[in-house]
């Protein structure tokens, strides 16, 4: 099920979301995903499209029909404070915020008739890596010894840590999961795309075998996955087939060697030809392009993605 991120166009506009989902439309698009950066301005205009299909009643979609599939957690962030609260930090009113800022996003997502809510978790309390790792990559130090030196460096401050960070992260699920049971409405736990960020592939898997149940799962963002690849610190397609079973949705746009991530299908070095057969039937793949990618260029890689693989 092909859909787009809000991510795209919600900057060029800032009084009506009916524009804005006209826009994708025009793009080939049907599902639209409320994404972190949506103006709470444009939620009515979305509304407005999600009634008027409810009393529409239609048996079929339409050209111009715009369904809504999901959104992001921090999807209602109003105060600039907001932008640090996750459900990691060491602060509870951050934490607490964190929660009280998804559960806000299930309601609109419960109110569009979506299936989920995408799940940004935190980060670890250690120092930056993932940013001088690129910039050796790009150096051509990849398979250097002081590249290797800094990734194990980094591997071993995680290590280092322990897991008080995932013991947040239970403590907000606990009370989410059922808040989000009761509006039917499942929380897709996100890949990060820097190892700083939680939950990293160990942690993922752990938290998922602990809450074993259809309210939570896993979300996976091409791109991101790709630039830990392009960094040597896991194999993609490898990844991607043992959390499959627990997959929820995607996100999908291609990189651009090493670390140039939100680049439109087909224009990177991804293999979907490889990645997309290893999807579930009918799994929601969000396109979650670059504002800076032209429509045209959308318009003709969409073409090609739906010959290739479906819509």
């Amino acid at each position: 099920m092909l859909s787009i991120s809000t991510y795209w166009n919600s900057h060029r506009h800032n009084e009506d979301g009916l524009h804005m989902i006209y826009e994708a439309i025009l793009l080939g698009f049907n599902n639209m995903e409320l994404g972190d950066d949506l103006p709470a301005v444009l939620l009515p205009g979305f509304l407005d499209m999600q009634a008027r299909m409810k009393q529409v009643r239609m048996k079929r979609k339409t050209h111009n029909h715009m369904s809504f599939t999901g959104a992001h957690n921090f999807l209602l962030r109003a105060e600039e404070d907001d932008k640090l609260c996750e459900f990691t930090s060491q602060h509870s009113h951050q934490r607490e915020r964190a929660i009280e800022l998804t559960k806000k996003a299930i309601d609109v997502v419960a109110d569009l008739d979506g299936i989920y809510v995408v799940m940004s978790l935190g980060h670890s309390p250690m120092a930056t890596y993932t940013p001088r790792l690129v910039e050796m990559v790009k150096d051509g130090q990849l398979y250097s010894k002081s590249y290797a030196a800094l990734k194990l460096e980094m591997i071993q401050e995680r290590e280092g840590l322990g897991i008080s960070h995932l013991d947040r992260v239970r403590q907000a699920l606990d009370t989410l999961i059922p808040y989000a049971e009761d509006k039917k409405v499942r929380l897709a736990l996100e890949s990060g795309e820097h190892y700083e960020q939680v939950a990293n592939e160990r942690e993922m898997e752990t938290l998922l075998s602990e809450y074993d149940t259809p309210a939570i799962g896993y979300w996976h963002d091409f791109g991101h996955i790709q630039l830990k690849s392009n960094l040597g610190l896991l194999d993609h397609q490898q990844w991607l087939e043992k959390m499959a079973p627990r997959l929820i949705g995607c996100h999908v746009h291609d990189v651009i060697w090493p670390d140039e991530g939100h680049s439109i299908p087909f224009q990177g070095d991804i293999n979907f030809d490889q990645l997309i057969p290893l999807l579930p039937k009918n799994t929601p793949m969000v396109w979650e392009i670059n504002p800076r990618r032209k429509s045209d260029d959308i318009k003709a890689s969409l073409v090609t993605w739906k010959e290739k693989y479906g819509d």
